[in-house]
């Protein structure tokens, strides 16, 4: 862009060593363009940069401040910033703007309009009939990219629109004189910045967590959390969002054109019809609020499995809905024992009473945790789609332990700004593991393992999301109806930070901080009595120097979650647990067994050594190998290995080299491997 547009080329970069710069350095050597890097930990050395930063920022702010736009739309709020900051004099160029140093005109300025302000851009050409409103009222989120135009965002559908003829209001602020005091958080915030003072184990719970909590509104609001400011212009992880009455989620870009395609008629949320509705433009009619969820108490009755091949189905309310073809596939499959392995269809699984048991159990779990309320479906709101998952649970010796079902959204059907906002959920570090276990081993503390059934069912969901039925569990009395979720399922994006947050916030209460180099490590002390509490979504490892106090935590959790209280610590996350007198073996024996007899070396001979002596491994040294993606399972298998076996790390770090382009040579190296 510099070449083409300026006319002059560039001959070095100076960034820091980000992860978004490094694959830049090739692209740099080929143009001849240096690449200088920052010291690490150095960022002075970037201080015009950083500096620039910090001034698009408070910029930004400052206009989310004066306007009352929630921090949500920082976005909009930052590209704003920039366009303004491009437009104004700098005193470091003799008060001539950057936009009139860099293109030798001034800007016109005419076109600026405070941001966040009311207006009313015109939507005639637009609308599908001639007695719609030619405009409607919106507010003002900045200036368009891409376009001599404005963004105008319409609260009442939460769609921006893209246009060049707009009135505005300056003087009014539509999301200002529409909010609301922030409310206090309720829980700690469980990404610890600092320790807080724990509190006695035996104090009450401030909260009753296992209360099930009552369904929410159309228009849920978030709580807000505080976060740092960021040194550059990414948003922070956790951004403090304030409560708007009238604001929904995030909006839906639309950008004006002129078309002959007109808009389908809104169909009625009760009427049953085949054709899902496609919205291609705005409407000037918003769309009517979602229904509220009966106040009658729902029936805990479980309706029959039955095959739902020809089921009823709800109409498909997604915007732009792919069709798919159906298909048959039970004339795909074989006659084969269900209950020995795990089915790939619902049509399949409930051919086993052990399959159907395990799906009548998880329905039953999820209407005692009040997941959803049955509610008419919504016109022009996303349903997510759902399907049965089926698992079986093997202990250390590979015997089937248990038959699991699970329920999983698609999540992939998702919008994102709209059914989802923050997703990261932390998981506890390999590391963090394996010293824990030293130190209980060095000092004899005893090893609690715990497992929270339904765990992703236990989190909160800000958001309105609506899900199909389950296939098999369809209420007969209510076929069209879809599920307002009030709990995080398996599958949504946001269902692991969900349950991190409801289990963090219960043990900050039961007087637990977080490490602050892992937040999965939580610690309990207090008054001598020192606990270590190790979380993997939902596998807990607990030890610590007072066995009573043990008994106490679990008994606690147990009043609020699902435990299932597995003893002493045998098999975490596929590592067997081996006590031998004052040792601690780890072992992965089985997964070595599984890894084998997936890559077909069951029958092969073993070696002694996991590399050739003196051979070496090169890019196209032989023909290409014809599986890639088995190379890059096996090789990424390995890769947890090492973890118990680091006899065969270097060998394993070869062949993770040649990832993008395994040749044969390059399998047959995994496969002595293997074969070691």
């Amino acid at each position: 862009m510099v070449e083409r547009q300026f006319k002059t080329q560039l001959k070095s970069v100076q960034t820091d060593w980000g992860g978004e710069f490094r694959n830049l350095s090739t692209f740099f050597k080929t143009l001849g363009i240096l690449h200088r890097l920052s010291c690490p930990h150095t960022s002075e050395q970037n201080g015009f940069v950083e500096r620039r930063h910090r001034h698009v920022v408070e910029t930004g702010l400052t206009l989310l401040a004066q306007s009352g736009v929630p921090n949500h739309f920082w976005n909009f709020a930052f590209e704003t910033a920039t366009y303004l900051i491009n437009r104004m004099p700098s005193r470091t160029s003799s008060h001539i703007s950057p936009f009139e140093h860099l293109l030798k005109r001034k800007p016109d300025l005419s076109f600026l309009r405070v941001f966040g302000c009311q207006c009313f851009p015109h939507l005639r050409p637009y609308n599908p009939h001639k007695m719609d409103f030619r405009s409607l009222p919106c507010v003002f989120l900045g200036y368009s990219p891409s376009h001599h135009g404005y963004q105008c965002l319409d609260p009442t559908t939460n769609r921006i629109y893209i246009a060049r003829h707009v009135r505005f209001n300056e003087t009014s602020f539509p999301f200002l004189q529409s909010s609301s005091p922030p409310s206090t958080p309720s829980s700690p915030d469980p990404y610890f910045s600092s320790y807080p003072l724990p509190t006695p184990i035996d104090q009450p719970l401030s909260s009753a967590p296992n209360q099930q909590s009552p369904p929410p509104t159309s228009n849920p609001t978030a709580s807000p959390t505080t976060s740092n400011q960021p040194e550059s212009v990414q948003p922070p992880s956790n951004t403090a969002e304030t409560n708007k009455s009238s604001i929904g989620d995030p909006p839906i870009i639309t950008y004006q054109r002129r078309s002959s395609t007109t808009t389908q008629p809104t169909v009625p949320a009760y009427q049953n019809y085949q054709n899902p509705v496609q919205t291609t433009s705005s409407t000037t009619t918003p769309d009517p609020p979602p229904p509220q969820p009966s106040t009658q108490t729902q029936s805990t009755s479980i309706p029959s499995i039955t095959d739902t091949q020809h089921r009823p189905r709800p109409p498909n309310l997604r915007q732009n809905p792919k069709q798919k073809t159906p298909h048959n596939a039970s004339a795909f499959h074989t006659s084969i024992d269900s209950s020995s392995t795990e089915p790939s269809t619902f049509s399949i699984a409930n051919k086993s009473p052990q399959w159907r048991t395990a799906m009548t159990e998880e329905y039953k779990a999820l209407m005692r945790n009040g997941t959803w309320t049955l509610v008419p479906p919504v016109p022009n709101a996303n349903v997510v789609d759902c399907k049965w998952v089926y698992r079986l649970k093997h202990d250390e010796h590979g015997n089937i332990k248990r038959y699991k079902a699970r329920l999983v959204a698609k999540g992939f059907n998702q919008q994102p700004g709209i059914d989802y906002h923050e997703t990261f959920s932390p998981v506890v570090k390999s590391t963090t593991v394996w010293v824990v276990l030293s130190l209980a081993v060095t000092r004899q503390w005893p090893l609690r393992q715990l497992d929270v059934q339904n765990a992703f069912l236990h989190g909160d969901l800000k958001e309105t999301v609506y899900l199909r039925q389950p296939q098999g569990f369809i209420d007969p009395q209510k076929p069209q109806h879809v599920c307002l979720l009030h709990k995080s399922l398996y599958g949504l994006k946001q269902a692991p930070r969900a349950w991190f947050n409801r289990l963090s916030g219960i043990l900050l209460q039961l007087g637990f901080h977080g490490s602050k180099t892992d937040p999965s490590l939580f610690i309990y002390s207090h008054n001598g009595h020192l606990l270590y509490m190790l979380v993997y979504v939902d596998d807990i490892i607990l030890t610590g120097n007072n066995s009573q106090l043990i008994d106490h935590i679990v008994q606690r959790l147990s009043n609020i979650f699902a435990i299932q209280d597995m003893g002493r610590l045998s098999y975490f996350l596929g590592v067997e647990v081996i006590f031998k007198g004052h040792d601690l073996i780890l072992s992965q024996k089985k997964y070595i067994a599984d890894i084998i007899q997936k890559a077909g070396l069951s029958q092969s001979k073993p070696v002694d050594s996991p590399m050739v002596p003196n051979s070496e491994l090169a890019l196209g040294d032989s023909p290409l190998f014809d599986n890639a993606v088995k190379f890059r399972q096996t090789v990424g298998a390995l890769q947890y290995l090492t973890l118990t076996r680091p006899d065969i790390t270097f060998a394993v770090n070869k062949v993770c080299q040649f990832m993008h382009s395994p040749t044969d040579n390059h399998w047959s190296a995994v496969k002595r491997i293997l074969r070691y």
